[in-house]
């Protein structure tokens, strides 16, 4: 029996191979791809290595167009380099495009064998963009691209005649079809950039090989799941979306997203490498050269933004100029102060937040506003080198700060060196700059802290004076300092009158107006004037007056102050008299709970709580006050 040959060869598909097309014209006249290769003249090994001769030979036999020649090389790819290829028009690492694993839709290939009058073997084509790493479905069939055979020898791989014959079965049968998928904005764009070159996204700009790699790398930082290297298919399509919905986005959504990432990384030791993965592997390669310079300069944008990068330090290739931010940790190395003393500074400059969780070498803060206060933490000293410099009793140092005077750069008690020298001799010779008066014994005279006691009044009242003229001053001989520094007493008790004329009346005790005093006795807090003093740095409301008893300014509480503290504030002997439980238990429930008392930087106020945190421990406490003992334990 005498075998009919072809009149003719197929003519190309749309999207096919060069390596599909010559093992469908072999299948057509009934012979092997190699066979075919060596009646053209050249051989099969150049013919998929792209030699120019070999497809010039095939162009020839084949009877191609140069149009129709050229669509193939374009799905196919040509070398452009040692590691590079040229694919619809772009460069791409070859790599992304070569793989011992061949990838196709198995619904692709039954529609071409079922729409094929000739040999089964010359129906299937091998589309060239199931070839691209970063392609995950046919967008035809919406469904995942599987693997149809992996081998490692090249010509093995292309012989697509052989490979198509030992799985034709499973093709055919539907074996091999995946379940359907949904079709993500990522896999409409990658098939139209493919197919046209068009592009509306803030990726137009860019080649494809990168945009792509990026996308899938973004994604895999953004998933939850553990995807550090190329996994399977269903979660490749889905990092890949994840990332392309923020890369189409632009420069800003990319920043964000990244800004999202180091945010929610806060251990001690996730720096970028760790924090960003594969990413930040990926993009540190210098392999991966110019094509991916503008995503890994936001990516080096974003860890300068989050991390304490120093000067000289390199970041993806580039070195840091300029230190924009410290973090507690790098800030305490480089100025030589504990972390643990430098914490309290900074939180009171507003630098960091008191209830950041992140550990010391994620609390940033900027370098450049907060230099001079770390340069000098080193220099603060404590309160017998403090009283040294400025000339001060412990009592005066004492006054000056209640009065907010001269302030220590922290109230915590836990540092031990919290004055600044330069702060304590500025404001003394402020003050003995304008005390030109000279001691006599013709009148008498005393020192502005036993003006203030006398009084009984806060020592600011008289240094204002000072500083304003109403209230000379003078300087006893071979005194130094602010100890030295004296008034007239007869001066003095005229500026006491004209200050309590200036107050405004004491509020009558008929519209329920108490001393602050006795409340915060009444409410269990018996400290060294614990109450007024909330009042006073604004924790809880209440009205300063003068006392129409003893004309002397001081604290009182109205009904709807008492209403206010009640609802922030409970004492723990109002803790035991609305819930019933003694001290200890209720001091044994806070603790374990975490719960401490109110001590905002350091304060102290006693035993004192906030009423919102102890009722989610104690359940017989509600979070409003109880009609019995709300203004205190009686």
């Amino acid at each position: 029996m005498i075998t009919p040959f072809p009149i003719s060869s197929p003519k190309p598909a749309p999207r096919e191979t060069l390596p599909s097309y010559f093992s469908r014209v072999a299948a057509t006249w009934c012979t092997e791809v190699v066979d075919l290769a060596l009646d053209m003249g050249t051989n099969f090994k150049s013919l998929i290595a792209g030699d120019e001769k070999a497809l010039e030979a095939a162009r020839y036999w084949a009877r191609l167009s140069t149009d129709e020649c050229d669509e193939l090389l374009s799905w196919t790819g040509t070398r452009a380099g040692n590691v590079q290829l040229s694919f619809r028009g772009e460069i791409y690492g070859s790599r992304s495009l070569r793989n011992p694993s061949v990838r196709g839709c198995p619904c692709c290939l039954r529609e071409d064998a079922d729409g094929h009058d000739g040999p089964s073997l010359a129906a299937y084509v091998i589309r060239g963009d199931w070839q691209f790493r970063e392609a995950n479905i046919c967008i035809r069939h919406s469904r995942p691209l599987v693997t149809l055979w992996t081998e490692t020898d090249p010509r093995k791989r292309f012989n697509i005649g052989v490979q198509m014959q030992a799985i034709e079965r499973q093709i055919l049968s539907g074996e091999l079809d995946p379940a359907p998928v949904q079709t993500d904005s990522y896999d409409k764009w990658l098939d139209e950039r493919l197919r046209t070159g068009q592009d509306e996204t803030w990726l137009r700009s860019f080649p494809l090989y990168p945009a792509t790699i990026f996308c899938r790398l973004l994604g895999a930082v953004q998933s939850t799941s553990p995807l550090r290297t190329q996994a399977n298919t269903e979660e490749s399509a889905s990092v890949h979306e994840m990332g392309f919905r923020v890369a189409r986005l632009g420069e800003m959504s990319i920043a964000s997203a990244l800004d999202a990432v180091a945010a929610n990384t806060c251990g001690a030791r996730d720096g970028p490498s760790q924090t960003f993965g594969p990413l930040y592997d990926f993009l540190a390669n210098p392999e991966y050269g110019a094509e991916f310079e503008p995503f890994r300069k936001l990516l080096r944008g974003c860890i300068r933004r989050n991390w304490a990068i120093g000067a000289g330090e390199v970041v993806l290739g580039e070195e840091t100029v300029e230190r924009q931010f410290h973090s507690l940790l790098t800030a305490a190395r480089e100025y030589g102060v504990g972390e643990a003393v430098l914490r309290p500074f900074l939180i009171e400059a507003g630098a960091i937040k008191p209830d950041d969780p992140r550990p010391n070498a994620r609390l940033l803060f900027c370098a450049k506003t907060y230099h001079n206060l770390l340069a000098e933490i080193p220099t603060f000293v404590g309160v017998a080198a403090m009283k040294e410099a400025t000339g001060t009793t412990r009592g005066e140092l004492r006054a000056l700060k209640e009065a907010g005077l001269l302030l220590p750069r922290t109230n915590d008690p836990k540092v031990k060196s919290p004055w600044s020298v330069p702060d304590g001799l500025a404001f003394v010779e402020g003050l003995r700059s304008i005390a030109t008066e000279t001691p006599g014994s013709e009148v008498p005279w005393e020192r502005l802290l036993d003006s203030a006691l006398r009084k009984k009044l806060s020592l600011r009242l008289f240094i204002e004076a000072v500083q304003d003229g109403r209230l000379k001053a003078g300087l006893l001989p071979n005194v130094s300092g602010f100890h030295g520094i004296v008034v007239r007493l007869t001066e003095v008790n005229l500026v006491v009158a004209e200050h309590q004329r200036k107050m405004p009346p004491a509020p009558a005790h008929a519209d329920g107006a108490r001393s602050a005093a006795e409340f915060g006795r009444a409410s269990g807090l018996r400290g060294d004037g614990s109450f007024a003093r909330l009042i006073m740095q604004g924790h809880t409301p209440g009205l300063k007056a003068v006392n129409s008893r003893t004309h002397r300014a001081q604290y009182f509480v109205r009904q709807s102050d008492i209403e206010a503290f009640n609802a922030r504030f409970i004492s723990l002997a109002a803790l035991c008299h609305e819930t019933g439980m003694r001290h200890p238990a209720i001091l044994s429930k806070l603790n374990r709970a975490g719960i401490g008392r109110f001590a905002p930087n350091g304060e102290d106020y006693g035993q004192l709580f906030l009423r919102s945190e102890v009722a989610a421990v104690l359940p017989k406490l509600g979070t409003e006050p109880g009609e019995v003992g709300h203004d205190g334990a009686r």
